[in-house]
């Protein structure tokens, strides 16, 4: 992320530009720059996000799950051959 400091402050109370320098998420996490809204946004936003992800794949594995499932039986018969099983 590119920071850029006050140089120093003009007469009418502006800030003056220093030199822009670039500055790492460690530094703007570890100092405590962001608020909490902004950390509570990133949450929700990865929260949504591997829900999206999560639906996505269990609806591609779904197709694949059903192969491997066994058929229901009736589940009233007490013998296979109540239920014209062998």
């Amino acid at each position: 992320m590119q920071a850029v400091p006050v140089a120093d402050w003009d007469g009418e109370g502006n800030p003056i530009p220093g030199t822009p320098s670039w500055a790492s998420l460690e530094d703007i996490t570890q100092n405590d720059v962001l608020p909490n809204e902004v950390w509570e946004a990133v949450m929700d936003a990865i929260d949504a996000k591997c829900k999206v992800e999560d639906a996505e794949r269990r609806t591609a594995a779904k197709p694949r799950l059903t192969k491997f499932m066994p058929k229901p039986r009736n589940r009233h018969c007490r013998l296979e051959r109540e239920c014209g099983g062998a």
